[in-house]
């Protein structure tokens, strides 16, 4: 499983270890029947990977990207909504894993109800991506496209400058 997610999410070998041993716990057999498999609550800046996550674990589960459930709760977030105090933790502004562990759980508590909260099996958290990541990226993205423009008969070329600029956020 861990291999499968590795293939589609670049960069994010922290939230795939975690969503793999997620999943894994579910399939014990030792899970309350009433309740999902996981409920996992993924979070960070937008083009990180979430959604694909999200979509590879329905296909692979459930046969389609469409068996999941998106809540999309961008509007919580923003560098401007950070603290003043979490903002100083670094020069350029990030802060370390267990400072955005502390952030995530204290915003989310802010934010919605325990009962909701307690229904969370893991919090996982995706980090930005870094540009030889985002390169990978655009590389399984470019080859997609050219897949679909063979079956077309569609000649297509990408220049080194547009690949470039691709990668650019």
């Amino acid at each position: 499983m861990e291999e499968s997610l590795a293939e589609h999410i670049i960069g994010q070998e922290a939230a795939v270890s975690a969503i793999s041993c997620a999943i894994r716990r579910s399939r014990t057999g030792v899970k309350d029947p009433r309740r999902p498999i996981a409920s996992l609550l993924f979070v960070g800046p937008t083009g990180v990977g979430k959604t694909e996550v999200a979509n590879v674990l329905a296909a692979e589960y459930f046969g389609s990207k469409e068996a999941m459930v998106r809540l999309d709760m961008s509007e919580f977030y923003g560098r401007h909504s950070l603290k003043a105090g979490w903002r100083a933790a670094s020069r350029d502004g990030s802060i370390s894993q267990q400072q955005k562990n502390k952030l995530v759980v204290e915003e989310l508590r802010k934010h919605f109800r325990v009962e909701f909260l307690n229904r969370i099996d893991e919090v996982i958290i995706f980090n930005q991506l870094k540009k030889e990541q985002l390169r990978r990226i655009v590389d399984i993205m470019v080859k997609e496209v050219f897949e679909r423009m063979k079956e077309k008969m569609i000649q297509l070329k990408v220049t080194p400058t547009i690949h470039e600029q691709s990668c650019r956020r």
